[in-house]
């Protein structure tokens, strides 16, 4: 399994944005060749928020950055990251698994 963890830290006048465009990804996600999973979760407190995706294999995870299905997407999430948003991205491979 292959996961990649995405931070975003946002203004509060963008958190409805940044909710609306998880979901919309989220929805991409997921019908991807080698999707798994995926949790967004707000931090409570302060304007970030973190998603756990789950990937069968690195190369499903970079398929789907590169998919076609994001045209729509990818102009909005530069436009957050445009007005003040900050993104970050770790990838990991399970080790452990319960």
């Amino acid at each position: 399994m292959f996961v990649v963890l995405t931070k975003i830290q946002f203004a509060p006048e963008q958190k409805e944005t940044v909710v609306e465009l998880s979901r919309d990804s989220a929805e991409i996600a997921k019908q991807q060749p080698g999707f798994i999973g995926i949790r967004t979760h707000l931090a409570h407190g302060d304007n970030h928020s973190m998603t756990y995706w789950e990937w069968e294999t690195e190369q499903d995870h970079l398929n789907c950055t590169t998919s076609d299905d994001w045209a729509e997407y990818t102009p909005k999430w530069q436009a957050l990251m445009e007005n003040g948003a900050k993104f970050e991205l770790d990838t990991y491979d399970l080790v452990v698994s319960s």
